[in-house]
């Protein structure tokens, strides 16, 4: 199943719908040559903002004398984002196509749908290594602090 969601794009200025200039009933897309870069670059940008993201979780509820349930919070996080992973990666899960592409000539779906599910399972990967580095941190504060 895709999930075909072209607003992020369209408000981006990259995808335009020109259907109202065929006239025929169907719907035709206007897509820039660097859609692909942008989106790329965004997608390369999740890992720094899951870590960022499992790092500030894990600090927000340590410094509320509460860690156990920033832990949850990052675990179940993480449980869920393997869980889509293993779905992409065996081909089932809910594929998120953010502009229109077209279909080459070969079909690489399936290499696509591990890749896809690899990505999510590092981005899960990056949440978890941003809530230890903040264990980690609290950790050396509390040893500097003796």
């Amino acid at each position: 199943m895709t999930i075909k969601w072209y607003w992020p794009a369209e408000m981006l200025g990259l995808v335009k719908n020109i259907s109202h200039e065929y006239n025929d009933g169907g719907t035709y897309w206007s897509v820039a040559g660097n859609t692909g870069d942008v989106f790329l670059t965004l997608m390369l940008s999740m890992f720094g903002v899951m870590f960022f993201a499992g790092f500030l979780l894990h600090f927000i509820y340590r410094v509320k004398q509460n860690a156990l349930r920033g832990e949850k919070i990052v675990f179940s996080a993480m449980i869920v984002l393997l869980v889509y992973a293993i779905l992409l990666a065996v081909g089932v899960g809910p594929y998120i196509q953010f502009y229109p592409q077209s279909a080459g000539f070969l079909d690489f779906s399936t290499i696509e749908h591990i890749i896809d599910g690899i990505y999510v399972g590092l981005l899960a990967l990056m949440l978890y290594l941003g809530s230890k580095a903040d264990t980690w941190m609290s950790k050396k504060q509390v040893g500097e602090q003796r």
